[in-house]
């Protein structure tokens, strides 16, 4: 998985949508924790919220 930071929000960026699916699936499996995965407002990747 490939990501990057987003200067703007403070997080962590994925570059497409899968990849940040995909991640998001993966933190379900180990921790418990269901994330989805949105589009950053400023457009850099994808990131991933927990609401």
């Amino acid at each position: 998985m490939t990501y990057s930071w987003c200067p703007r929000c403070r997080k962590n960026s994925y570059m497409s949508q899968g990849e940040a699916e995909a991640t998001a699936e993966h933190c379900e499996t180990m921790r418990g924790k269901r994330l989805r995965a949105y589009r950053c407002p400023h457009g850099i990747g994808w990131h991933l919220t927990k609401r």
